[in-house]
């Protein structure tokens, strides 16, 4: 029996899930936070609009980078979960998709 650690072994496996639960939580609050509507002032004429302005663009936009950040961590997640944990390459590649695609979702959120 083999004694040697990789990346992606049991007692490891919570801090991959950890990131990448981190990542996409706090993706998934920063899209929202630019898009609630905070009423109740002017919009100044700026790009990007300050949050809570143009939520009427941003919304569409968020719904759309919320399913792609999903999707990425559900995929993560499976992989994680079966017998292609013991890839360790697999799963930094994995991490980086979930951080450039949660990086585009908000600058998309922010740049509508």
């Amino acid at each position: 029996m083999e004694t040697t650690t990789t990346l992606t072994s049991g007692h490891r496996r919570w801090i991959w899930a950890a990131a990448a639960t981190f990542v996409a939580v706090a993706t998934w609050a920063a899209m929202w936070h630019l898009t609630v509507d905070r009423g109740g002032g002017i919009c100044p004429a700026i790009m990007p609009a300050p949050p809570g302005c143009a939520s009427a663009a941003r919304t569409p936009v968020a719904i759309t980078g919320t399913v792609v950040v999903a999707g990425l961590y559900a995929a993560g997640l499976v992989v994680l979960l079966t017998r292609l944990r013991r890839r360790s390459w697999l799963m930094v590649t994995w991490l980086v998709a979930l951080l450039v695609g949660a990086l585009w979702a908000y600058q998309a959120v922010r740049y509508p």
